[in-house]
């Protein structure tokens, strides 16, 4: 979701409240799993922490690329 929001945030500004709002739910529907449903969370790996490593310094790439995409290519 969130290299969804960077991509159409200069598009439709409207994302990134939507956006944050799901992220929200989405920490609490997984807190609320793991403190109610589940007795053991599943164990990670350092393989998690890279991937989403890399996702956070995609994210103002694909920004750039989406404001280009949205201002340059289709005016």
């Amino acid at each position: 979701m969130f290299l969804f929001a960077v991509f159409y945030a200069s598009l439709q500004p409207a994302v990134i409240p939507i956006i944050a709002v799901g992220l929200v739910a989405l920490y609490f529907a997984q807190k609320f799993s793991l403190y109610r449903i589940s007795k053991r969370p599943t164990p990670g790996n350092n393989e998690i922490n890279t991937v989403l490593y890399i996702f956070i310094f995609l994210g103002p790439l694909l920004f750039a690329i989406g404001s280009y995409c949205w201002t340059d290519l289709l005016v």
